[in-house]
């Protein structure tokens, strides 16, 4: 029985692609968590900056008006 692959680090031989760059969820204790999705190799946070709407009115009858705003989104990533 041979043992299992690590699929931490890529592979394209096999087909393993690793965590390397992929989005993990910092505040989770799961397998989506940063601490284990990265094999404890670290993480860095990256923030976007993405249009929106904000403070949305329904006007009777029957619209709706929005301004448009900038929603601060922070993701992190497998080093």
């Amino acid at each position: 029985m041979s043992p299992s692959p690590d699929f931490c680090d890529a592979d394209p031989a096999r087909g393993i692609f690793g965590t390397k760059g992929r989005e993990c969820n910092v505040t989770s204790q799961g397998v989506d968590g940063c601490q284990l999705l990265c094999c404890n190799r670290g993480f860095e946070r990256r923030v976007f900056f993405e249009a929106d709407q904000c403070n949305c009115k329904f006007h009777y009858c029957c619209r709706v008006e929005c301004e448009p705003c900038e929603r601060r989104i922070e993701k992190h990533f497998c080093l």
